[in-house]
């Protein structure tokens, strides 16, 4: 799958933390991002995806090969925290898109509250991983996409902090790491 890249950079993967449980918030470019953190990220990642992505078998299996597991969007959805809460308190690293969907490359989307009140029920750090490229994967396949993954500083959550003010403090740091063109609402 990753034979489509030209050139996968990774830039500060110091910043990632080696042991311990994370939770890494990237931007959703396109249905490769969680390959590609999965390849440049030197730990195994569990991803929340949307449920629709396991209607199909072949996309089922793919996504549990890669440590995915279905979350109900838009509702409460009690298996997918529960499943979270234990990649977490089994000290792994859980992978989220704080958008809540892909943005095709048109930049930054609003994010949602559920990375930070995870990370402030759960007392996590959170990982804010900026993803470019990947959006060109499909379009480039006989010319080969170049992406790169910036992984940026660990966000602790402070215990008075909101979950929306954290939500802001993370997609700001998204934007700030990626070029102009995929800040979006962030620019």
């Amino acid at each position: 799958m990753l034979g489509a890249l030209e050139k996968l950079e990774v830039i500060t993967s110091e910043n990632m933390p080696k042991e311990g449980a994370a939770i890494l918030a990237a931007n959703h470019l396109s249905f490769y991002d969680g390959f590609v953190l999965q390849y440049a990220i030197q730990r195994q990642l569990f991803f929340m995806s949307k449920a629709e992505a396991f209607q199909n078998p072949i996309y089922m299996f793919v996504m549990y090969q890669m440590g995915a597991f279905p979350v109900q969007r838009g509702k409460f959805d009690r298996m997918a925290l529960l499943q979270a809460r234990r990649v977490i308190k089994a000290g792994q690293v859980l992978g989220m898109f704080p958008e809540g969907t892909r943005s095709y490359g048109k930049g930054l989307k609003s994010g949602k509250t559920g990375v930070a009140h995870l990370a402030l029920r759960l007392n996590c750090p959170i990982v804010p991983v900026a993803i470019d490229g990947a959006q060109h994967i499909v379009k480039k396949l006989f010319r080969r996409a170049q992406v790169t993954i910036k992984v940026c500083q660990p966000i602790y959550p402070q215990i008075d902090i909101k979950a929306a003010d954290l939500t802001e403090m993370i997609m700001k740091t998204l934007a700030a790491n990626l070029p102009i063109e995929l800040r979006g609402i962030y620019a």
